[in-house]
């Protein structure tokens, strides 16, 4: 009975920590959009919409990091 009781306690742990919150849904989704929007160059995009959701994700404008090419980058 004990062993049983600490299997079902896993398995409910196991589903908490695996499960995604909302706002990481929210931003895996805003991550998405944002390559597709690199993949096709921005064409067809609407730029003030999709800056919009980002501010209303708490994502603001100063980038943190900058993805630069470097020399041994294939363009």
């Amino acid at each position: 009975m004990q062993t049983e009781m600490i299997d079902k306690l896993f398995l409910e742990l196991s589903q908490v920590t695996t499960a995604k919150t909302a706002r990481e849904l929210e931003l895996e989704d805003l991550l998405i959009s944002a390559r597709a929007i690199a993949e096709r160059k921005g064409e067809g995009t609407a730029w003030e919409r999709f800056s919009e959701r980002l501010r209303q994700a708490g994502i603001g404008t100063i980038t943190p990091r900058t993805f630069r090419v470097l020399p041994d980058d294939d363009e």
